[in-house]
């Protein structure tokens, strides 16, 4: 399955801004995708504060 026919918005957001390199089974994640994910980002509240790796991953999460 080529990138241009994916059906899932998100896997076709994340690929055109180049957050996305190489799947085992495209075609398996794009259905899952489609129907809809669930995802989860947690923290460590001990740090003392988010840095800009912190960033890329709240980006992610808001596209999913």
């Amino acid at each position: 399955m080529a990138m241009t026919s994916v059906q899932s918005p998100f896997l076709r957001a994340i690929t055109e801004r180049g957050q996305f390199h190489q799947c085992t089974h495209l075609e398996g994640l794009d259905k899952a995708a489609s129907a809809g994910v669930t995802g989860y980002l947690g923290f460590d509240m001990t740090a003392p504060s988010l840095h800009v790796g912190n960033l890329t991953q709240i980006m992610f999460l808001r596209r999913l």
